[in-house]
């Protein structure tokens, strides 16, 4: 019997709403035997985070800690692009699935 090897999915996320969304995403997709899900959290907000991450006992595999105070969106994505390119060095994703919120200030 051949086995396949599972599909390593890195799930990215950073913030409450986002954790929310996906907990339900990363559960499914770990109860499923052809994926592999990695949760990366960027770590915006992080106690509120952390919250939600407790709730739904998420333990992701990887935080790139990329705030900085008053940082623009372009930063936040910018050092989210150069901190998963060396973390796909240790570990090596068929694929990403995001979740962005972003609001507008007035």
């Amino acid at each position: 019997m051949v086995t396949k090897a599972k599909i390593k999915l890195a799930v990215v996320f950073g913030t409450r709403p986002e954790a929310i969304k996906l907990a339900p995403v990363l559960r499914r997709l770990s109860s499923d035997p052809r994926f592999q899900p990695v949760s990366i959290v960027t770590a915006q907000h992080r106690q509120m985070l952390d919250q939600v991450l407790d709730a739904f006992d998420i333990q992701p595999e990887h935080h790139l800690g990329i705030m900085r105070p008053n940082q623009t969106l372009a930063a936040i994505v910018s050092q989210s692009m150069d901190a998963l390119i060396c973390s796909s060095r240790r570990f090596v994703p068929m694929g990403y699935w995001f979740r962005a919120t972003h609001r507008r200030r007035s």
